[in-house]
């Protein structure tokens, strides 16, 4: 593969596209409710693809029969997503690979735990980091961004209230530190248009400043949290959004930390052994009703019309980001 004579870690060229791609989801909870998109990451290279873990059939979303030719075709019913860039597939790699491995029996792709910090959505962004481009057109992407972050850099308080509770234990003190040291591998984000302050940026800046060391602290992931909150909040919304409804929207994460048994001290050392048993389905039943709860705080938070603009959805729907078909991949 051609060397970019730039790149001082001799990295493949960076000049590969990156598309982003999207497609809705039939499967459904018992109770009816759908599951949000799928989103995944393919590049103009001959085989070169991500999935985003993409369920039960490994070959669906980015297998050889996807490419003819060296061209990609997506599974029928997909969309490409508006956003997309150029970037150094070496680079995704350090970024986003293993693209499928397990933590404590959990999926996880591109050093995201599904379910616990992040979903597809994250792995895709995480993915596209060196191109500057994020899944933002995506079904729930905004709803999943405010829980876990652009980047899959937070634990909401929700998931210790399910099955997933042990997990979260163990990977909270790693996180923040696994992304900073895949960022520190494959490079400073670099946009693809430079000088665009774009929310992408502003967070990666946001998270160059945390200290690692400082962030085994419960209430400093909280607050590192928020203040990607903000910044979201404030690009999605602008002069609509007042500080004091920003207060309040923060405010929800305060609420349902206080009703959920958190560590206050992330620990490393809890025993890989500790693994959950649970049964998929259930775990995303189980998260509903807090999720539910969160959202509609939101709703009330920011006021119904931001909230629409925000979420494009109309307080009181809602669509499950947890696909149970994940786990049983």
């Amino acid at each position: 593969m051609p060397q970019d004579e730039t790149d001082p870690m001799g990295a493949a060229k960076s000049n590969t596209r990156f598309r982003a791609y999207a497609k809705a989801l039939s499967y459904k909870l018992p109770d009816g409710t759908p599951l949000s998109d799928h989103t995944w990451a393919s590049t103009d290279e001959p085989g070169v693809c991500w999935p985003a873990l993409g369920g039960t059939d490994k070959s669906f979303y980015c297998g050889p029969k996807r490419w003819s030719d060296g061209k990609y075709t997506p599974p029928k019913g997909s969309r490409l997503l508006p956003e997309n860039g150029t970037g150094s597939i070496q680079r995704a790699k350090y970024l986003g690979d293993p693209m499928r491995t397990t933590f404590m029996k959990i999926p996880c792709s591109a050093g995201i735990v599904y379910a616990v910090h992040g979903v597809c959505h994250e792995i895709t962004n995480r993915i596209l980091y060196h191109t500057g481009a994020t899944v933002r057109q995506a079904k729930q992407y905004n709803v999943t961004k405010a829980f876990y972050g652009v980047y899959g850099t937070s634990i909401p308080a929700f998931v210790w209230l399910t099955a997933l509770a042990p997990v979260a234990t163990a990977v909270q003190a790693k996180i923040c530190w696994d992304w900073k040291q895949r960022k520190k591998k494959s490079g400073k984000l670099k946009m693809a248009q430079p000088g665009e302050r774009s929310l992408p940026m502003m967070v990666d800046d946001l998270h160059d400043r945390l200290d690692a060391a400082e962030l085994i602290t419960r209430s400093a992931q909280i607050d590192a949290h928020q203040a990607e909150i903000e910044l979201m909040l404030r690009d999605e919304l602008g002069d609509a959004i007042s500080d004091a409804e920003i207060r309040e929207m923060q405010s929800v994460y305060a609420h349902l930390d206080r009703r959920a048994d958190i560590p206050q001290q992330a620990s490393d050392t809890v025993p890989l052994t500790a693994a959950p048993e649970f049964d998929p389905v259930e775990l995303a039943m189980q998260a509903k009703p807090h999720v539910k709860e969160a959202m509609n705080g939101f709703a009330d938070a920011i006021g119904t019309k931001n909230y629409t603009t925000l979420f494009g959805q109309q307080p009181g729907d809602y669509v499950s980001f947890i696909n149970p078909e994940m786990f049983r991949a």
